[in-house]
């Protein structure tokens, strides 16, 4: 029997969780879960609209849904997961379809850059919620 396993990702915004993703998934962005692939503009750039985030939030879940129920032998969900209540549906529904989970916290780099323009604040924020997280898992920061 194939063990099937769903790998949640945490980390602050462009901190490389979509790098990490792809590279757990062997490349196949079919078998990556993100909101922020619903955040594209027409001409295919990403382009953060506050207003659609709780409906990108909405269909990412449906995709991990969809993965999920097809058994597929590798699932990666890649939001910032800062806080148990925007990782736990993901982890509830995996084990729920025989999948063995694992959150994964991904360190902001040393060289980190801020691809998307993201602004300071929200990094701030996010890296302080990012802390805690780390704290409250019992986990060590180290760059997956």
């Amino acid at each position: 029997m194939i063990t099937k396993t769903a790998f949640i990702l945490s980390g602050v915004s462009g901190c490389g969780k979509s790098t990490v993703a792809l590279t757990i998934a062997g490349g196949d962005k079919r078998l990556v879960c993100e909101a922020n692939h619903y955040m594209l503009n027409e001409d295919g750039n990403y382009e953060f609209d506050a207003s659609k985030l709780d409906h990108c939030h909405q269909l990412c879940f449906m995709k991990f849904q969809s993965l999920c129920d097809s058994d597929e032998p590798i699932v990666v969900q890649s939001n910032t997961n800062l806080v148990s209540r925007e990782y736990d549906r993901y982890m509830r529904y995996a084990k729920s379809k025989g999948y063995v989970v694992h959150l994964l916290l991904v360190a902001k780099p040393e060289e980190y850059v801020n691809h998307r323009d993201i602004p300071q604040e929200v990094v701030n924020f996010q890296s302080r919620a990012f802390g805690r997280l780390v704290h409250n898992n019992g986990h060590h920061r180290r760059k997956a």
